[in-house]
């Protein structure tokens, strides 16, 4: 405030302004009148020059003009004085005031009206923290029996039994007087199913109630992307309670459970796949087939060879490799399809339409027990499905010394098969073998 002080320094005080405005503004009324007089009078007749009469009447214009300027002028300067004079008398309170302000913080008595001020807006404090709990405790639970005192305490207490009850019972739920977040997520983390019972679902209710159980998904009301997916990735099947389907969620879905491909509205080719690796059998459901589905299918279960629409050499092959049991559907044969499917699984002898000693062979040697449905017995062939399996000597059409003696040492029981006994088939049953032990 320096340069204000400056400044009012160098401006007369305002009994000497008022002076000059007076002197200022007697130049103006003598000037107007001039000019009243020379413009109302009327045209001398003396006046020897309109020329003259014309400066004369121009230059009392000016005076006017002039006088106005002059006017205008000392109303700026008064309101400038005032102005400053204001601030002048501001600036001296306000320095009065900041000085009674430090004696009275310095004053025992304002220091002691300070710390029961402080105390009031604690008392008050606590009164509206005790005010709310005693509000919640109505809206939660209803309104008490009796008066409480420690709202607070009351309330924590009330919950505790609440969330004992619904944790016991998950059906207690529903007679829960206000069900809050807190009691809801309670209940089905305890028990999905609970959210049956659930008033006002929010998505983190929903989720730990799927988490808990994933049959729940049925039951929620607002289903969003990411809950629909927790629920598929625990059990795919849960894609049919899943009411807007995406690629991710059905791709999550059959990667946990291939057979759920059943409930995919829109099939793609990358959800095809990871079904059928996931499991050969739904190849069943896939509506557009292609060689790369149909091979991932039958490697990772090859009964999926019934399900392939157009069969292929190399289909096939990998789908014998994989269970030979599948030539059962193999709608043409050949006898290197046969070969590695009894070499995979001599059972599937049975299902070999034209058979061969080759596979006969690779039959018995992998269960002797096929031998029964050998055609054209050799007794190669008996001979090495009685060394496999010796309760297979029953199935021998035609015995001989040599394949009741192999018979009998790999299994001693089937001694009872033997038509013809001699000593030496005897005491080979009495030499205790690997195979008579087990």
């Amino acid at each position: 405030m320096s340069h204000i002080d400056d400044i009012l320094d160098g401006i007369p005080p305002p009994e000497q302004c008022r002076s000059v405005n007076e002197r200022i503004l007697n130049e103006m009324n003598i000037s107007n009148s001039m000019a009243r007089y020379i413009s109302h009078s009327e045209r001398p007749k003396e006046c020897r020059c309109n020329h003259r009469y014309e400066q004369l009447k121009q230059e009392c214009e000016q005076l006017k003009q002039e006088c106005e300027q002059l006017k205008q002028r000392c109303v700026r300067l008064t309101q400038e004085c005032e102005q400053l004079k204001q601030e002048r008398v501001m600036k001296t309170t306000n320095k009065k005031k900041k000085k009674k302000d430090d004696e009275e913080i310095d004053d025992p008595s304002f220091q002691e009206l300070l710390d029961r001020h402080y105390r009031s807006i604690e008392e008050c404090d606590k009164c509206q923290k005790d005010l709310y709990w005693k509000i919640r405790y109505q809206y939660d639970f209803g309104i008490p029996e009796k008066q409480l005192t420690n709202w607070k305490q009351e309330y924590d207490k009330k919950l505790f039994v609440v969330l004992s009850e619904v944790q016991i019972n998950s059906r207690a739920l529903e007679n829960v007087y206000r069900q809050t977040e807190e009691i809801c997520l309670a209940a089905v983390q305890q028990k999905g199913l609970a959210l049956e019972y659930v008033k006002e679902q929010t998505p983190e209710i929903c989720l730990a109630a799927v988490q808990e159980n994933r049959w729940v998904l049925q039951y929620v009301k607002v289903q969003t992307p990411e809950l629909c997916l927790a629920a598929v990735k625990k059990n795919g099947e849960m894609l049919q309670f899943v009411k807007e389907q995406t690629p991710e969620i059905c791709l999550a879905a059959v990667k946990e459970n291939g057979l759920t491909l059943y409930y995919v509205e829109v099939q793609t080719e990358d959800i095809c796949l990871a079904a059928v690796k996931e499991n050969g059998r739904a190849l069943e459901y896939v509506k557009k087939q292609t060689t790369e589905i149909c091979l991932a299918a039958v490697k990772k279960n090859g009964m999926a060879l019934q399900y392939v629409k157009q069969q292929t050499m190399e289909i096939c092959l990998a789908a014998v490799k994989k269970n030979g049991m599948a030539l059962y559907y193999v709608e043409v044969q050949t006898p290197e399809l046969c070969l590695t499917a009894v070499q995979q699984e001599g059972c599937a002898l049975e299902y070999v339409k034209k058979q061969t000693e080759d596979i006969c062979l690779a039959a018995v040697q992998q269960y002797g027990m096929m031998l029964e449905f050998v055609e054209g017995q050799t007794t190669e062939i008996c001979l090495a499905a009685v060394q496999q399996e010796g309760w297979a000597l029953q199935y021998v059409k035609k015995q001989t010394e040599e394949i009741c003696m192999a018979a009998v040492q790999q299994y001693g029981r089937a001694l009872q098969f033997v038509k013809q006994q001699t000593p030496e088939i005897c005491i080979c049953l009495a030499t205790p073998t690997e195979a008579h032990i087990m």
